[in-house]
């Protein structure tokens, strides 16, 4: 078990997400700020702890709304994410950003314009894919998953991802769906234990905890990622 996984805890989280995130954002007291997009009906979110906190933020899902906490219907793509950003005033200075959109994670915060550097981002990725393979569906904006293991981005892809952007993975949620990644120059505030943890990122994997899904989709098209 890594350092993180002894703090997973569900409130309102898909798994112990919540657990984690509040773990994080204890170390590091970021902007008591979040974004978060593909939280359905907003329900089930890793960022609705943060709101009963009295973080501010937003939410945005393709097929909900409810204007009045703080959910707006938007379709998430790599061409518009900057713009919902400006539209929603989002600051730049960001706690939390917490993407889930079963498809085009990795395309939408390759994406994301350097200019938001969120102290946390969480990330779902694809844990059916071996942790020493690179790789991504390719990019489609209408993409829709179809509940196979086709979506997504692979564990090492979303590593190097992060470290481009200037981020450190520092933990995985033990069913092995969300990532946790920290600014770069926010890790010198984490524990001896956690900071030494995230500089063998391969130890944090975790396979998939899950099941009903439909093993077809690591023989569709991918794209590899390199360093």
């Amino acid at each position: 078990m890594s350092y993180l996984n002894q703090f997973e805890r569900r409130v309102y989280s898909q798994n112990g997400e919540d657990g984690i995130l509040l773990e994080l954002v204890r170390l590091l007291d970021p902007p008591h700020s979040f974004v978060e997009f593909g939280v359905e009906s907003g329900v089930e979110c890793n960022t609705r702890v943060l709101k009963h906190q009295r973080w501010r933020g937003v939410c945005w899902d393709g097929g909900h709304s409810n204007p009045d906490g703080g959910l707006y219907q938007e379709r998430i793509t790599a061409e518009n994410i900057n713009g919902l950003f400006e539209k929603y005033q989002v600051p730049v200075d960001l706690g939390v950003l917490s993407i889930d959109i079963d498809g085009n994670d990795y395309h939408v915060w390759n994406a994301l314009d350097a200019r938001y550097r969120p102290a946390v981002v969480i990330i779902e990725y694809n844990a059916s894919i071996p942790p020493d393979e690179s790789r991504t569906i390719p990019y489609d904006a209408n993409f829709h998953w179809d509940t196979s293991d086709y979506y997504g981005a692979s564990f090492l892809a979303m590593v190097r991802l992060g470290t481009r952007k200037g981020y450190r993975l520092v933990g995985a949620d033990a069913r092995g769906v969300n990532l946790f990644f920290v600014r770069q120059d926010l890790v010198e505030k984490l524990p001896t234990e956690l900071a030494a943890e995230s500089e063998n990122p391969t130890s944090l994997y975790h396979p998939v905890g899950y099941g009903g899904h439909h093993a077809d989709g690591l023989r569709r098209p991918w794209v590899n990622i390199h360093p």
